[in-house]
């Protein structure tokens, strides 16, 4: 691990320790239940975030093995919410295969981009993961006007132009502490990683709704299934690769 990840580890469990105690003392002082959710979700970015860590300590074929048994989850995630759909249209198997197929091309590219370039990797798992919790912290304070509502009630214009744009302040703050890139050039990258972060979650949220779920399952308590918390990144990481 060279000292830019290390530095970006400590500054994300950081965060993540500043973020659970400022929700438990609001919990103390204003008790509510949207609030415990709010814990519950911090709870399980402290397990995710150690997961992803452990990522870099150990060796190679373990990263292998991690993300092949996430590719099987994910995809048992869809599958088993196809078949327990009553109805089995052609849109929903179409929606099942190509869903299906998206997930393993990110996958992939995702071992690709650990193997190839492991400070690109970090920069691009991290700046996505944080562009969807950008989306939702300036939809939750200022969004108001839906875009897709009737794919996604929750996703707003301030919420999603408040993503990208934050999205592509950080990846130009920080990307040339990781990578041999121009502040500009990173501006654009963190852009266009807010959008396809975006497209990714819509894609999997328009699949949910033809099967009239809400989430993929609780595997991860206060995010839903696995796929739910990765859905940003099916289309991120294939096109990282492709421009790599």
């Amino acid at each position: 691990m060279n000292l830019p990840i290390a530095c970006g580890f400590l500054f994300l469990w950081g965060i993540l320790v500043l973020a659970a105690l400022l929700a438990w003392a609001t919990a103390k002082a204003f008790p509510a239940p949207e609030l415990k959710q709010v814990q519950l979700r911090i709870k399980t970015w402290f397990y995710i975030l150690t997961v992803f860590c452990s990522v870099f300590f150990l060796p190679a074929y373990y990263a292998a093995a991690l993300l092949f048994l996430l590719g099987l989850l994910a995809l048992r995630e869809i599958w088993k919410t196809f078949f327990s759909f009553p109805t089995k249209s052609v849109k929903i198997v179409t929606l099942a295969g190509g869903l299906s197929g998206l997930v393993l091309l990110s996958l992939i590219s995702a071992f690709y981009l650990y193997e190839s370039n492991l400070s690109v990797f970090f920069l691009v798992v991290v700046v996505t993961q944080l562009n969807d919790i950008f989306q939702y912290l300036w939809g939750k304070s200022l969004g108001k006007k839906l875009i897709v509502p009737r794919i996604s009630p929750t996703k707003t214009w301030v919420g999603f132009w408040g993503g990208v744009i934050t999205s592509g302040l950080l990846a130009c703050w920080t990307a040339p502490y990781f990578v041999e890139i121009d502040r500009i050039c990173a501006l654009i990258v963190g852009l266009i990683i807010g959008c396809l972060g975006f497209l990714g979650d819509i894609t999997v949220s328009f699949f949910k709704r033809q099967c009239t779920i809400k989430d993929f399952g609780a595997f991860l308590p206060g995010h839903g299934g696995l796929l739910d918390r990765i859905d940003s990144l099916l289309y991120v990481l294939p096109v990282i690769v492709y421009f790599l």
